[in-house]
């Protein structure tokens, strides 16, 4: 794939606890470069007890992105600590041909232009000091998936369209 590599998603079990030492040995780890091609990683993590300052600092510090999630067996993280972020949309409805209604659609949008331009949300749910996620500016991945999995790529296909992508 050279250089039209994504990011690389390492996701932990829901039921995997935050320890401090063994996640800091596991993103010490993470290969950088790959045949020369650069390399970016995301984290997303399950079980609450990651909603904290020190697991932010610590994905921060390792420039991986912590992957935004909305599951109910995933702790959401609003915090910036790559140089772009993740989203893993997971609420799609079968009964909806979009997988989203527009309103829930436009929210993700709003979220992927926001985070594209550096700006951190009030009303996300932020593990660590908010400010700290302000002007970190970037490229935006967002997968939209989960058990209406036949409607995910019309909700891709939705959410470029709002995004102004008719590529």
């Amino acid at each position: 794939m050279g250089e039209k590599l994504g990011p690389i998603v390492w996701q932990l079990a829901a039921t995997k606890r935050f320890e401090p030492d063994d996640l800091a040995q596991f993103l010490a780890m993470l290969p950088r470069k790959h045949k020369g091609v650069g390399l970016r990683h995301a984290i997303e993590v399950g079980h609450e007890s990651f909603a904290c300052a020190e697991f932010v600092e610590l994905a921060r510090e390792a420039g991986v992105a912590i992957v935004f999630s909305e599951a109910d067996n995933r702790v959401s993280i609003a915090d910036r600590t790559a140089d772009f972020a993740y989203l893993r949309m997971q609420d799609m409805r079968s009964d909806c041909p979009t997988g989203y209604p527009p309103e829930g659609l436009d929210r993700i949008a709003g979220l992927c232009r926001a985070w594209e331009a550096g700006q951190a949300l009030e009303a996300l749910p932020y593990a660590a000091d908010r400010a700290d996620s302000a002007g970190r500016a970037g490229d935006v991945f967002a997968l939209m998936i989960n058990g209406a999995k036949e409607r995910a790529p019309a909700a891709a296909i939705a959410l470029a369209e709002r995004l102004g992508d008719t590529s």
